[in-house]
């Protein structure tokens, strides 16, 4: 949950490129932004200026909107709306309508969201109070548009089947219902740590919310935190 962003964000391949997921798919808190600076990805600081176009933004694919602290974003066909935790911070890609949280955050705004882009984190969702960094994906997968969503209860059973039955050693499955859809809830190691990872199929595309544990088993305080997002999260 304290983890340095530097090594989360370093880390968040792990969810699309080495995760068990991506294998078998090919919560007034004053914000720190010092805080965030500090864990920052190393790769960001070594990024050259001289290699960027100094006229365009990076591109995102996403269509996002806030209005009132809420994000809606639509990616790969689905639209989610975020409601977060009062005082939290989310960053999208969109740097363009967040220009003054970018620039008030992260030194190198411009390099911060080409890497939220290139590894497909649609929302990066950070509470100042706890530290706690929290990865959102939206992604499109052979799996994903096999299911189509885990609202059924049967596609549910079955996907929970499934990666219950091709569970790695020190891989924890289990299946969740958090309000009222259902999720796969994934305890992984990730070398000297632990994931806490939960996901659904929704209209054909994963939604997954990523984070970071302090100890092997996720506490109450950390279950919350994650909860929390979930708990402000709306699929159309």
């Amino acid at each position: 949950m304290k983890k340095p962003l530097s090594l989360l964000l370093a880390l968040a391949l792990c969810l699309t490129l080495t995760s068990p997921l991506a294998q078998a798919a090919q919560p007034t808190i004053e914000a720190s932004p010092v805080a965030i600076k500090e864990r920052l990805p190393e790769e960001l600081a070594l990024t050259d200026p001289g290699t960027r176009s100094p006229a365009a933004f990076p591109i995102t694919q996403d269509i996002v909107t806030i209005d009132g602290g809420i994000f809606i974003i639509t990616t790969n066909g689905i639209t989610a709306e975020f409601q977060l935790p009062f005082g939290w911070q989310g960053f999208t890609q969109d740097i363009k309508l967040q220009l003054l949280d970018y620039v008030n955050t992260f030194d190198d705004p411009r390099s911060t969201v080409q890497y939220l882009i290139d590894r497909g984190i649609n929302l990066l969702v950070n509470d100042p109070a706890s530290g706690a960094i929290i990865l959102v994906f939206v992604q499109r997968t052979p799996l994903s548009q096999l299911f189509i969503s885990l609202e059924d209860e049967e596609m549910f059973q079955s996907a929970l089947d499934m990666y219950q039955a091709d569970s790695p050693e020190g891989f924890k499955r289990e299946g969740a219902n958090m309000e009222g859809l259902n999720f796969i809830r994934s305890l992984e190691p990730d070398g000297e740590d632990q994931l806490l990872v939960y996901f659904t199929y929704h209209e054909g595309a994963m939604i997954g919310f990523q984070m970071w544990l302090d100890g092997e088993e996720a506490t109450p305080d950390e279950e919350l935190l994650l909860s929390s997002v979930i708990a402000g999260t709306t699929l159309q």
